[in-house]
């Protein structure tokens, strides 16, 4: 056995009674390096207690430190896996609903598709419903005959009436269930048809005033004389020029107060 090792802390050779080997990095260290008495390495060997060097200590210590967190990790990913695991099937039943609730939706919009609703049909004095009904059904194909007669009767509709029937009330509305959108959008495309004497009546009155509030623009816009006389009437009280017709200016234009 030798007598003598080299320390690997400070490089020299020293007697091995004076050494002490880490029992975790296996390196020999010589007592004064590390702090160590003579008294203490007797000790150490007599009672067969292993070393660490300070240097194993600082990472054991680190080592202790880092296996907490990882426990602590651990216990969280733990918590996580049960949290989802427990969620799991309220999200699935929520996206079942949801999938059902779009699908229902997407069905009813194309049903309404097929829709027509007439206000103000007049109702019939039927005895029965069944006579009612028929009587609507006549009034329905003669409407949509009136519409579009390019489109044949003999296509299966379905009509009733919606609300419940009051006497003396106004007519309630009639809602027509065609096969597909494409007579739907037939009819509608053709609703003008459907415009009573008074719309037209009422178009008209529109269109004049929008003509004739056009007429009296230009003639305020193109006057200078009138344009002069508002500012006038503006700033002194005065009173605006009067005019009865298109491009006609009195000449008795009223003196400012």
């Amino acid at each position: 056995m030798p007598s003598e090792g080299e320390c690997s802390c400070c490089k020299t050779k020293c007697d091995v009674t004076r050494l002490v080997d880490c029992s975790v990095c296996n390196k020999t260290f010589k007592n004064t390096c590390v702090g160590l008495t003579i008294n203490d390495l007797k000790t150490l060997s007599k009672n067969g207690i292993s070393y660490t060097c300070p240097a194993c200590l600082v990472i054991g210590a680190e080592i202790n430190e880092l296996r907490s967190v990882i426990v602590e990790l651990w216990n969280e990913v733990a918590e996580l896996k049960q949290s989802i695991s427990s969620q799991n099937k309220p999200m699935i039943v929520n996206s079942d609903l949801s999938i059902n609730t779009i699908l229902n939706e997407v069905h009813e919009r194309q049903k309404r598709q097929c829709n027509l609703l007439f206000f103000n049909v007049p109702e019939t004095n039927g005895i029965n419903n069944q006579e009612k009904n028929e009587a609507d059904a006549q009034m329905v194909k003669n409407i949509l005959k009136h519409v579009s007669s390019d489109i044949p009767l003999a296509i299966e509709l379905k009509q009733f009436r919606l609300g419940k029937f009051v006497t003396g009330a106004k007519p309630r509305p009639l809602k027509v269930i065609l096969p597909d959108s494409q007579h739907v959008f037939k009819y509608l495309k053709n609703s003008q048809k459907l415009k009573t004497e008074l719309y037209e009546k009422l178009s008209g009155y529109k269109n004049y005033y929008i003509r004739h509030a056009s007429s009296l623009k230009y003639d305020v816009d193109g006057n200078s004389v009138e344009q002069f006389n508002s500012i006038i009437a503006k700033f002194t009280g005065g009173k605006r020029m009067n005019y009865c017709k298109k491009n006609l200016i009195k000449v008795d234009v009223q003196q400012p107060l």
